[in-house]
């Protein structure tokens, strides 16, 4: 199983600092690393721990606007960036999206739109990490693109076209996954991943077998069909 991805989260409202780390650590696969609430607690959280992932507040009381986002994408060029703000307006959403962050979440946070982010996130880093030649099929899937000439196909309320293409792919190369095993592949939960398998299942694309261990319930293995 792929180890947590660490989370640094940057707000000095202790409050919604408190809400943002019980919410994080609750998802599948990440855990937070660190929580600073000025600039210079988060460098130093940059230099000495592990970070994959930041979630960052704009309005931090030392320092000024985007000033401590080009700061810390030098000290961990390696990490994505989420924003996680009340900033709205138009130039510094232009200067964080253009500058490198990977998703802008504007306060009050609804966290289903967290959640899809840091999946997000979680899967530009599987991708661009994991892969020595990245496909243009792989890419468009990072942009959620649609494939070139692919038809159209009417899908069920809550699966999304290039998740479900993402699966379906990681099915025609793999033996057999478990939706935690697909999860991690993807970056998605895995609720999330069970639910695309066992859509995949229902329209005959899939196989799902159970497989019994020595204890406890039989685990589900999905296999290409």
């Amino acid at each position: 199983m792929r180890p947590p991805l660490n989370v640094l989260i940057v707000e000095d409202d202790f409050r919604v600092a408190e809400i943002t780390e019980k919410y994080v650590n609750s998802l599948d696969g990440f855990q937070t690393a660190a929580s600073a609430k000025t600039a210079a607690e988060a460098k130093l959280a940059a230099e000495q721990q592990s970070i994959h992932i930041v979630l960052l507040d704009v309005y931090i009381p030392d320092t000024q606007e985007m000033q401590l986002f080009h700061e810390l994408q030098q000290k961990l060029p390696d990490a994505a960036v989420i924003m996680l703000t009340a900033a709205r307006e138009q130039e510094i959403v232009r200067r964080a999206l253009l500058g490198g962050a990977v998703d802008y979440l504007l306060k009050p946070v609804d966290f289903e739109r967290l959640s899809a982010g840091l999946y997000r996130a979680a899967r530009w880093l599987t991708m661009l990490y994991g892969e020595e030649e990245i496909s243009q099929q792989q890419i468009d899937h990072l942009l959620q693109l649609p494939a070139a000439g692919g038809a159209k196909e009417d899908l069920p309320k809550g699966i999304d076209p290039i998740t479900l293409e993402q699966i379906l792919d990681l099915l025609k190369r793999e033996k057999g996954v478990t939706a935690v095993e697909a999860g991690e592949a993807i970056g998605a939960s895995r609720s999330t991943a069970r639910r695309y398998l066992e859509y995949l299942t229902a329209e005959g694309k899939a196989e799902a077998l159970l497989k019994y261990g020595d204890v406890g319930r039989p685990e589900r293995r999905y296999i290409h069909s």
